[in-house]
């Protein structure tokens, strides 16, 4: 499935570089139908699998959420603790989805030193960005274009940076 998507469904192996366990809990759609899959893994391999078809529970949210635990000790001293830090890693990482609007919905959720903190990804982009993104659209030899243009308003020990997307 993946690969005829254009993945070769390997990227979630590189989370076990730095966290030693993966919880997917995932609830989708397939047609009319709701389905649920939940399994953990590990360098082990996959464990505590459960799937199937959710009955009569069309209320249940299409959701995918995903747990990384256990950070690997060579990386839990540079690992950034804060939510905002993470937040903008991701950012920066999948930029070309939020420019595109090719984004779901995305929370990171925290519980460092026990107090929970949740930032919603796709706000916390607009907040940035301040709807500064500009449009320019152009032709090329009889094929459209756009480019995007935007501006992040926050954050402290940024430094300048251009970024390509293409799609």
């Amino acid at each position: 499935y993946k690969k005829d998507k254009g993945s070769k469904g390997v990227g979630r192996f590189t989370w076990l570089k730095v966290f030693s366990n993966v919880d997917i809990e995932s609830v989708y759609q397939d047609r009319e139908s709701i389905f649920y899959r939940n399994f953990s893994f590990d360098l082990a391999g996959i464990s505590n699998l459960s799937e199937g078809k959710l009955e009569n529970r069309t209320q249940d949210k299409i959701q995918t959420k995903i747990i990384l635990s256990k950070i690997i000790t060579p990386f839990s001293s540079s690992f950034p603790k804060k939510e905002e830090t993470i937040a903008r890693y991701i950012l920066q990482h999948c930029l070309c989805y939020f420019l595109l609007d090719f984004v779901p919905r995305i929370k990171i959720c925290s519980n460092y030193e026990n107090i929970f903190t949740e930032i919603v990804l796709n706000d916390y982009f607009l907040e940035l960005t301040q709807e500064s993104i500009q449009n320019y659209n152009f032709s090329l030899n009889n094929y459209s274009f756009t480019a995007k243009s935007l501006k992040f308003y926050q954050g402290r020990n940024i430094d300048h940076s251009v970024s390509y997307c293409a799609n």
